[in-house]
């Protein structure tokens, strides 16, 4: 029932993690590799919390794409 939903957040969370690490990569951001990492594992617990504990998987990762769209959106639509 909640296969599209955990494979969404495992990719999500495997991107957020790789976008924190070109962030460290690219600009010597220390904030992004941190970041992208506790965002990146958020979303990858939340996938594998769903099967046992849908509300509490879907609550961490509606909070966090939410957090991560907040900050992202604003300089996507700047630019």
């Amino acid at each position: 029932m909640f296969g599209p939903t955990k494979i969404y957040f495992i990719v999500f969370g495997l991107l957020t993690i790789a976008g924190g690490l070109m962030g460290y990569f690219k600009a010597g951001s220390t904030a992004s590799l941190i970041a992208g990492s506790i965002s990146g594992l958020l979303l990858l617990v939340a996938a594998f919390l769903l099967p046992s504990h849908v509300i509490v998987g879907l609550a961490i990762g509606g909070v966090v794409a939410l957090l991560l769209a907040a900050q992202f959106l604003p300089a996507f639509f700047r630019t």
